[in-house]
C-alpha cells in the first residue's frame, strides 16, 4: 500500500506514521543464546567460552593480535563482542598503556535472564 504525503509516495509505514507525529518504539531484539565466531570448516577446532573469558581475552591483548590467532578478522571479532555486549578497548588504549598511563577499563555488563552467555569460536590451527 502506498500513500502520498508531502509531494512524494511513501511505502514505509514508520515513515508515514512519523509524518502524522506518531513514533513507534523500535523493536529490541534479544541476544542469541550462542554466538558463533568464525566459520566452521574442515580442520577447525571448536573452543567454547563464556562472556567473562572473552572479556578477559579482549582486554589482555589488542584485538588485531587476538583475531588472527583464531583465524578471523578483527572487525569480525569486534562485531561479535558488540552482539554479546562485551566492551572492547577504545582506540589508543594500548598506546596509553605503553606510555605508562592507567586508562579506565569498564566492567562487564550484566545480561538479562536468557541472554547469550556462551561463545563458540572455531579456531583455524594454521
Amino acid at each position: 500500500m502506498s500513500f502520498r504525503l508531502g509531494g512524494y509516495w511513501s511505502t514505509r509505514s514508520r515513515e508515514v506514521l512519523a509524518k502524522f507525529g506518531i513514533e513507534l518504539p523500535k523493536p529490541v531484539l534479544p541476544l542469541p543464546r550462542i554466538v558463533h565466531i568464525g566459520s566452521r570448516r574442515p580442520g577447525t577446532s571448536e573452543v567454547r567460552m563464556d562472556r567473562a573469558r572473552l572479556f578477559k581475552l579482549v582486554w589482555s591483548k589488542p584485538v588485531m593480535q587476538l583475531a588472527p590467532e583464531w583465524g578471523i578478522s578483527d572487525r569480525g571479532l569486534g562485531k561479535a563482542c558488540r552482539r554479546l555486549k562485551v566492551p572492547v578497548p577504545p582506540r589508543g588504549y594500548w598506546a596509553r598503556l605503553e606510555a605508562g598511563q592507567r586508562p579506565r577499563k569498564p566492567k562487564l555488563p550484566q545480561l538479562k535472564e536468557g541472554e547469550a552467555e556462551v561463545v563458540v569460536v572455531w579456531v583455524d590451527p594454521h
